[in-house]
């Protein structure tokens, strides 16, 4: 009876050994996978540490970027600012230029037109020549003694025909622009009157 009281308690003894080890290596399988789920976890977590590292030092990147490109327009601004007072002063330069230009067309074009009207109330046979001896204008009764034309201007002297007698024009005022004098002298008409020859040199 003994004996068989000995045997009983030592199968209850391995079974609550054999149920401590089951239990043992049940936990050990729940840490392993724990420990899976860990490593998994942290490593999810590092990566997402690692992009999320990368993209703050784009971002200050970017923000380095964005800085020294504000200053670089600031700068361009400040030269466009420059720049546009230095338009603007030389626009007031051109503008008063252009007014005082002004006057000074419409004190020239206010001369031409009393010469003009000079010219016209002359009763007196006129031709005006430039250096090269081509007609610049004339007063009407010039036609008295010239075969002349409004058109003739800018034509050369020796193109013109009249009715002076005895009298080389060319040569006169060639002389007259050599010499820087006045030359007078009489002249007559193909019917025989008589004037008063006078070229001056243009100045």
């Amino acid at each position: 009876t003994s004996r068989a009281m000995q045997m009983r308690s030592d199968s209850a003894q391995r079974r609550k050994t054999d149920s401590l080890v089951m239990m043992l290596a049940r936990a050990n399988d729940s840490i392993r996978v724990l420990n899976q789920r860990v490593g998994a976890f942290q490593a999810n977590i590092g990566g997402e540490l690692y992009e999320m590292g990368k993209q703050l030092i784009t971002i200050q990147e970017l923000a380095g970027m964005s800085s020294k490109r504000i200053m670089e327009l600031r700068s361009t601004m400040e030269e466009l600012e420059t720049s546009k007072e230095e338009l603007q002063s030389i626009n007031e330069e051109l503008v008063a230029l252009n007014q005082e230009n002004r006057h000074k067309v419409e004190e020239l074009s206010q001369i031409s037109s009393d010469l003009q009207n000079l010219i016209v109330a002359t009763d007196i046979p006129t031709l005006f020549l430039d250096r090269a001896l081509r007609i610049l204008r004339f007063t009407p009764r010039l036609g008295d003694l010239f075969n002349v034309r409004a058109t003739d201007r800018g034509r050369p002297l020796s193109d013109l025909t009249h009715r002076l007698k005895d009298c080389d024009l060319i040569a006169t005022a060639s002389q007259v622009l050599a010499d820087l004098r006045a030359v007078e002298q009489e002249v007559r008409d193909d019917q025989g009157r008589w004037y008063l020859l006078q070229m001056r040199p243009y100045r």
